[in-house]
Parts: C-alpha cells; sequence; structure tokens
C-alpha cells in the first residue's frame, strides 16, 4: 500500500538543448522524517531493488569504481507489444554528511540538514553489448 509522507516536497526540473537528443532531469524530494541512509540503500542495493522494484528482470552490479561510484547493468520488463529495456548506468552518489569533500568540490550547498545527490547516466562498454530483445536506455 502506498501512502503519501506528510510534509514531503517534490521539484523536477528538465533541460533540453534542441540541437541534442539527451533530456536532463533533476529531482528534488524533501522528505521529513525518513532516514537518509535507510532511503538511499534502496537505490544502491541491489539486493534491496529486487525486493521492491516489481519491473526489474535482472540486475548486477559490473564494478565497483570507489565507495561512492559504481556501474550497474539491469533489464526492466515492459508490458506487450514493447520490447524489455536494458540500462548500463554509471551511478555517482554522496551524501553531505558521509562525502562532504565531494560535495564541496562539486559545489553542492552546506546543510545542518542531511541530503543524499544520486546521478546516473548511460554509458556504454564493450564488454556490456545491448542484449537482443531489448531497447538500450
Amino acid at each position: 500500500e502506498l501512502k503519501a509522507i506528510p510534509d514531503s516536497t517534490i521539484k523536477v526540473y528538465k533541460k533540453h538543448d534542441e540541437s541534442s537528443p539527451v533530456i536532463i532531469i533533476r529531482m528534488e524530494v524533501m522528505m521529513k522524517g525518513i532516514n537518509r541512509a535507510k532511503f538511499a540503500a534502496q537505490f544502491l542495493d541491489i539486493d534491496a531493488r529486487k525486493e521492491w522494484d516489481s519491473k526489474l528482470k535482472t540486475v548486477k552490479k559490473v564494478e565497483d569504481l570507489s565507495d561512492h561510484s559504481d556501474v550497474i547493468y539491469f533489464v526492466i520488463n515492459t508490458p506487450f507489444p514493447l520490447d524489455n529495456r536494458d540500462f548500463l548506468q554509471f551511478r555517482y552518489y554522496v551524501g553531505n554528511k558521509t562525502h562532504p569533500e565531494e560535495c564541496k568540490k562539486f559545489g553542492l550547498p552546506e546543510s545542518d540538514l542531511e541530503y543524499f545527490i544520486l546521478c546516473n547516466t548511460s554509458i556504454e562498454r564493450d564488454d556490456y553489448p545491448k542484449q537482443k530483445g531489448t531497447v538500450r536506455a
């Protein structure tokens, strides 16, 4: 059962340059009373994701790059007649309390409130070609 989180705020930003097929999306979610570490773990922990993401067909951590970045591969089920989507993504994640030096390096705001940044971008690697019967997203 989905429940609304009291006192939560969501902002979504979109940037698109007409000369490029890339659309940049940024989302900010402010949730009072939610433990940032537990929330982040639901997105970062592959085993946890298998528990809550019902569209997930396959997920694999391809490579750990640091304590706050990695590469993952996953496939999501899509409804007929669409082909499933496969993703190969570089993920970069930092929290202002766990990685303050990274936050400062990228000009992220200093705050007494704890926050978490997760950036995903699609990448290509020879060892993970697009799978037959899927669309690379």
